[in-house]
């Protein structure tokens, strides 16, 4: 109820004005120190030992949950909850997750990604979430080739990030 009462006494574009004048594009929380690493792709992932491989999933899911961590932390430490609200809101609607995507780098680009555009324009957002790492691994647009497309992100796209159910057809 505190927070109601400072922006009772304002008019609607006060209030938009007041609650956007916070809004951040970065996170406070220092990120993990092991963000620039590089990833070991599928490719070169194959090439190692058993035991290598092994130590390197467990190495990515300690990092994932290294990832979750820091983000709770941002959560509860920011100055701008409304940018953490948005982005956790733009997390659900362009949905990805960790097990697919294998890389906590990549989710952590991704979530950066969506904390910059989180009250920012959609269609840019949508731009860049096309273009993003995680997004191209988790919709398998890695496995699209010429004449073989894969449809996933494309349904995706005009289905659940944008168009709705039944407001699309193949042909689009």
């Amino acid at each position: 109820a505190p927070e109601l009462s400072v922006f009772a006494p304002l008019t609607q574009v006060q209030a938009v004005d007041r609650l956007l004048a916070g809004v951040r594009t970065t996170a406070s929380t220092p990120p993990p120190d092991w963000i620039e690493e590089p990833v070991i792709g599928p490719r070169q992932f194959r090439t190692l030992s058993e035991e290598r491989q092994k130590a390197e999933r467990q190495r990515n899911l300690r990092q994932g949950l290294d990832l979750r961590r820091w983000w709770l932390a941002e959560m509860v430490a920011t100055p701008s909850p409304l940018t953490e609200r948005m982005t956790l809101f733009w997390h659900n609607h362009f949905v990805s997750a960790q097990p697919k995507v294998r890389w906590a780098q990549l989710m952590y680009r991704q979530n950066a990604l969506l904390r910059q555009h989180a009250v920012g324009n959609f269609k840019t957002m949508l731009h860049a979430v096309a273009r993003d790492p995680a997004m191209v691994v988790y919709l398998d647009s890695a496995t699209s080739r010429r004449g073989r497309p894969n449809e996933n992100f494309a349904r995706e796209v005009m289905e659940l990030f944008t168009l709705g159910q039944g407001h699309y057809t193949e042909l689009d």
